[in-house]
């Protein structure tokens, strides 16, 4: 783990918005002492998956996002080209279902509060729902996006999706009607340039990858104000080679950041007080793309993909954390 140049840099809400982003300083600096506390450097790799043989195309394992469910198991959408569903392994790395064989193209996904499964379906371009077991309950009108990708939910139950090619980050109703849309100008852009992957963490803050624009925003969910941006990079000269893409919590509300275009494609993580750190480097992840962390164990999953011949697609999960914080 090394430590990184401070990139991080904080909009100017108006007066009234102040008091709903100032942090607590003692809470604050509890977390980043615990995060630097607990973190093992580097992160333990307790195993992996590369399903990619380049013989029966049917079978290969492209991951693009994954989540962990509440009993452990680890959801990661396949981008197959001939056969794309979603998978679900256990604990040890144990192929135990998929999903949705042939009825979607599935980019990204996430557990709902109800604990449903919601999928970005880049076919039909819509937001598909399943229940853990694996049943279609519901979808939204088909072609409602151009290229929708990341996938959050607010406190309050809207979903917010990022689509990809209409460089927007729009919020909608269970039943996919828009609700709001974030606004680039309140984060010094003139637009969002392909933004991918979403978050919203304990704080209700909505959190996105913008990797066009080589950062990562941060907006409030109550009223949408922009709070921060997060580069990630260390020097001026990476912006071009930087594409900041999966985006996840942890315990401590750090963000962590999969970037799969960097010079050390590296896995970041941008801790509560705006230091970035590297969790993982070009020896550990090629090509990470999505992220998830698991609350119950203190494991990140790593979703890694590229179309480059030399980089195999790869699934692989980590031990994070040494132990479970007594604020868990």
């Amino acid at each position: 783990m090394g430590k990184k140049q401070s990139k991080v840099q904080h909009s100017a809400p108006p007066p009234e918005a102040v008091q709903d982003f100032v942090e607590d300083a003692e809470e604050v600096e509890r977390c980043v002492s615990e995060t630097y506390g607990n973190l093992l450097s580097p992160p333990k790799l307790l195993w992996s998956v590369c399903r990619c043989d380049g013989k029966t195309d049917n079978a290969d394992l492209v991951p693009t996002d994954c989540a962990f469910l509440p009993n452990g198991h680890l959801l990661v959408t396949n981008m197959n080209k001939q056969r794309p569903c979603l998978e679900v392994y256990d604990q040890m790395g144990k192929l135990v279902r998929k999903i949705g064989h042939d009825i979607f193209k599935p980019k990204n996904v996430m557990i709902t509060k109800k604990g449903t499964i919601a999928v970005t379906d880049c076919r039909d371009k819509n937001v598909k729902f399943f229940t853990p077991e694996g049943k279609l309950i519901d979808q939204w009108k088909a072609k409602k996006f151009n290229f929708p990708c990341g996938i959050g939910e607010t406190k309050d139950g809207k979903f917010v999706i990022a689509d990809s090619d209409a460089n927007s980050v729009t919020l909608h109703n269970r039943q996919g009607e828009l609700v709001g849309k974030l606004n680039p100008k309140l984060a010094g852009h003139k637009n969002f340039k392909y933004p991918c992957y979403v978050v919203v963490d304990k704080k209700n803050n909505i959190i996105f990858s913008d990797s066009g624009n080589h950062c990562v925003h941060v907006y409030m969910g109550h009223n949408l104000l922009h709070l921060r941006q997060i580069n990630t990079y260390e020097h001026n000269d990476w912006e071009a080679n930087t594409n900041p893409n999966g985006i996840c919590t942890d315990w401590y509300d750090n963000i962590i950041i999969a970037d799969w275009i960097n010079r050390d494609r590296m896995v970041s993580l941008c801790t509560r007080d705006g230091e970035v750190l590297t969790l993982l480097h070009k020896d550990e992840v090629q090509s990470p793309h999505g992220v998830a962390f698991d609350t119950n164990s203190g494991r990140l999953a790593v979703a890694e993909y590229s179309s480059v011949p030399n980089l195999k697609p790869c699934l692989k999960v980590f031990q994070m954390y040494k132990y479970l914080p007594k604020h868990h």
